[in-house]
């Protein structure tokens, strides 16, 4: 779990230096998410799968419903 925790801050903090309109800025957002939903399915933390959800989210709304990514995005936000 440390490993996950570990993960989970490292991934917080890269969302948190991208600029927003960085073409990774959505895949590090879908990244986090996903670290987020793995510790919510580990823990039950309710708090882990609401910010899962909203960063999805924000991944989900950020990219084109056109580019490449965006049905990979729609899954784990339907995940």
């Amino acid at each position: 779990m440390d490993d996950l925790n570990r993960t989970i801050e490292v991934a917080d903090i890269t969302v948190n230096v991208t600029p927003q309109d960085h073409p990774d800025q959505t895949s590090h957002l879908s990244n986090l998410g996903n670290k987020l939903r793995t510790r919510f399915e580990w823990t039950s933390s309710i708090d882990d799968l609401n910010r899962a959800v909203e960063v999805a989210d924000i991944a989900v709304n950020a990219t084109p419903q056109d580019h490449p990514d965006q049905a990979g995005y729609l899954n784990n936000l339907g995940n």
